[in-house]
């Protein structure tokens, strides 16, 4: 649970992972944990507005930081979605 951390629900930074070789992707701080939003893409759990800008193999956030705050809600709707209870 992420509650009581610095990253709950209402507070979900955005970020660039790399593990165990698979490449570098967008990621989600949720709680002590990076949740994987290129999986989520992948395997259509996160289907949105601004799902495209976020999927695949990235080395930063540029693309998706440079589109409409409509894009960025979008996916923050779709996450929060996703991470209710």
């Amino acid at each position: 649970s992420a509650e009581g951390s610095d990253f709950p629900i209402e507070n979900l930074p955005y970020g660039i992972v790399e593990t165990f070789g698979q490449g570098p992707r967008a990621a989600v701080a949720i709680g002590d944990s990076a949740l994987d939003v290129r999986a989520l893409v992948r395997d259509g759990l996160l289907e949105c507005e601004g799902a495209a800008f976020l999927g695949g193999e990235r080395t930063t956030l540029n693309q998706f930081v440079g589109t409409e705050c409509e894009i960025w809600a979008s996916v923050r709707a779709g996450l929060t979605a996703l991470l209710s209870p």
